[in-house]
Order: C-alpha cells, then structure tokens, then sequence
C-alpha cells in the first residue's frame, strides 16, 4: 500500500520520452507497482502521466492537480512535470490520502487484466497499462459534476485546455455532461468555454447571422459591456432587449448563441456566457458581428 511520505516533502521521479518512468522515489515506485507496473516500464498513473506528455507537447513546465489510485484508496497530489532534455522531472507535492473511490485497481485486475479491463457495473473501461480509456454515458450523466471533472481532467489537457480554475472546470462539466457520451467529447465540448476564439458552424452562421443578425449582436454587445456578469443579470439584459425590440426570445439569443459557442444548440445560453466570461464573449460578439459585414 502507498503510504504518504513520513515528512511532508517532495517525491521526485523521471519519465523517458516514451513515457516509461526510469526512476522514482519510494512512495511513487509503490504505487506504479500498485497500478501493475513497474519502474521502467509505461507510467500507469493516468493523471500523472497525462501532465508529463502535456510538458514534453509544449516544452515548457506544467503544474497541475492530480489524482492517483493506490490498490485500496486515492491520493490527491499536485504534480509538476518539466522538460529535461528527452527526459520529464517529476515532482509530487501535497500528498493527501483519502478513502478510495469505486472501482479500485485490484478489483479490475483481479477481475481481467488484459486490454479494456472493465468493472463489474461495465461503466469504466482501461488498458492493459490501466489507464483509463472510457467511461459510460450512463457514468457521466449520473455522477456529481465534482467526479466526472476528476475524471475529465486528463482529456481536458489532452484536448490542450490550459486552465488551473478548478471550480470552472466543474461546472462546465456540470453544463456539459448531459450533452456527451464519452469524456473525450465532453472535453471536445469544454474547448468552447476557454480562449478566445470560435469555429462558426457554417449552416448556424447562415441561419442566423444574417443582416438582420447584424443589428442585434451590436446592441446585444452594448447592452452586456456594462451588464453584471451572472445568469440572472443577463437573462435579464436579453429580456429587456427582446420586449424593447418586439421579437421573440429566440430571435437574439440564437444569434448570440451562434456567436459565443459556434453552435444553435448546446447547454444554456446565459450559463455559457457566464462560464465563459464578460471578455472573451463580448471578443466573439465583436467578430461576429465583423463576419456579417465581410
């Protein structure tokens, strides 16, 4: 069993640039043993390793929260990966142990250990390495959005999300787990709340950025730069605009939906706009309503 260090202190380790760990402290060792691995063969710490090959991708060093699956309980870390030469120094800190979460590694490899090993309900599903590789729609829809943000993670810096806001996280997926089948489409999803930029769905772009498109997202933009920026306060500003303008709801909100996610359907509008923030959606309100003009 992985035992927390017997003074608070960082367990350092290295990763080759085929992603096998060459050297650990004590306390990782145990737990790449744990996982079925060994010292020189593949990182079998998902969320770790997911944090290495994000460094190695960009080149630069990358810090982030980590969870870690001993054989009968779960260890909160903060790992910090950074690039060496062809090789990724690890560094572990905040080793915190709590009670394991369903299912547990031995479970699974006592159960089958070869590729997609999967546990017993069938809503999770790993390699021959146990990392995992899939979770149930049935999974993500009915866990608190608290644990499948936990799970998400790792796909979320696959998916080149850059993002330490850990509550942010949770709620997108909390917005978005009704709306994906797997965590990689989930994450696929999330790429919308974060940065600046939007892909244009070409048939929601011509459906309703039109010119008369034109002329709402500029008033929209006006109306939401001064706004609070919460779900009430912009339902609210849409409302105002909707009754002043004599049109329907739907008649703003899907050109600003349009704008703000690329998309006429999704989650909530004005939850979206919020988990997205005031500047980058007023940035896309901005560009699309540049793109009706060109």
């Amino acid at each position: 069993m992985a035992s927390a260090p017997s003074e608070p202190r960082p367990i350092l380790g290295r990763v080759d640039r085929a992603g096998r760990l060459i050297a650990a402290d004590a306390e990782l060792a145990t737990l790449q043993m744990e996982a079925g691995s060994s010292i020189g063969a593949t990182l079998a710490l998902p969320q770790v390793a997911a944090v290495a090959r994000l460094a190695r991708k960009l080149g630069i060093p990358v810090s982030r929260p980590a969870v870690a699956a001993g054989s009968n309980q779960d260890i909160d870390l903060w790992v910090r990966a950074v690039p060496e030469g062809d090789e990724i120094a690890l560094t572990l800190e905040g080793w915190t142990v709590r009670p394991a979460a369903p299912p547990r590694l031995a479970a699974l490899l006592g159960g089958d250990s070869g590729p997609q090993a999967v546990a017993e309900n069938g809503e999770w599903a790993t390699d021959a390495d146990m990392k995992l590789t899939s979770v149930s729609a049935h999974w993500i829809k009915n866990s608190p959005p608290d644990e499948v943000a936990k799970h998400a993670h790792p796909f979320f810096l696959e998916a080149e999300i850059e993002s330490r806001d850990e509550a942010k996280q949770i709620r997108v997926c909390a917005a978005l787990k009704e709306r994906a089948t797997t965590l990689v489409e989930l994450a696929t999803k999330a790429k919308i709340f974060y940065g600046h930029g939007v892909v244009i769905d070409s048939a929601a772009g011509a459906k309703h950025l039109t010119e008369e498109g034109k002329a709402v997202l500029a008033q929209v933009r006006q109306a939401l730069a001064t706004t609070e920026w919460n779900v009430a306060a912009l339902d609210a500003v849409v409302k105002t605009l909707s009754e002043s303008l004599k049109v329907g709801m739907g008649k703003i909100a899907q050109p600003v939906r349009v704008a703000v996610t690329g998309r006429s359907v999704g989650p909530p509008l004005f939850e979206s706009l919020e988990l997205l923030g005031r500047e980058a959606s007023l940035d896309r309100l901005t560009v699309a309503r540049d793109r009706l003009t060109g």
